[in-house]
């Protein structure tokens, strides 16, 4: 459940990201190109969690199950036992908390088509790899513009795989 950020390591143009209607009307009417997305998660950055209920106490517990290993020891724990844990509620978390539906790319009205930019702030959800049970997504990244649209380079963190 961890971002990774790549930073503008090539010295690249940034592309802004904006939310706000406003401003993106704003950015516009100042000759920037708009490309609009909507947020949108990918699959392997949700992850199964449970709600358990104490059947003495009725105290609440999150969780990702009744059992987990840990990373290093390799060994089973049972956290949650059943006859004591009654499970209410099992849903699909998000890793990538936003509180936005969708957002805006602004670049320089002069781009060139094929001309590589930086995101410093991406409005998708874009994979980057996995370390034992932890996925890791991007928050920034390159992109090539064609034209037409953006084409987000989804580049693996080599750490993690």
């Amino acid at each position: 459940m961890s971002a990774y950020h790549w930073e503008n390591t090539n010295n690249l143009r940034v592309v802004k990201t904006l939310f706000d209607l406003d401003e993106i009307t704003q950015a516009q009417q100042e000759g920037n190109i708009i490309i609009m997305r909507e947020h949108v998660n990918h699959p392997l950055l949700t992850v199964g969690m449970h709600i358990y209920k104490n059947v003495k106490t009725g105290e609440f517990r999150k969780a990702r199950g009744r059992t987990y290993t840990r990373q290093y020891s390799c060994e089973q724990i049972t956290e949650y036992p059943i006859e004591e844990w009654e499970e209410v509620l099992f849903y699909r978390e998000n890793l990538r908390k936003v509180d936005y539906d969708f957002g805006a790319y602004v670049l320089p009205g002069d781009a060139k088509v094929g001309e590589k930019f930086y995101i410093e702030n991406l409005i998708e959800s874009v994979y980057s790899g996995s370390f034992w049970e932890a996925n890791f997504y991007s928050v920034d990244t390159d992109a090539t513009w064609d034209g037409e649209d953006l084409k987000i380079e989804k580049r693996m963190n080599h750490l993690v795989g």
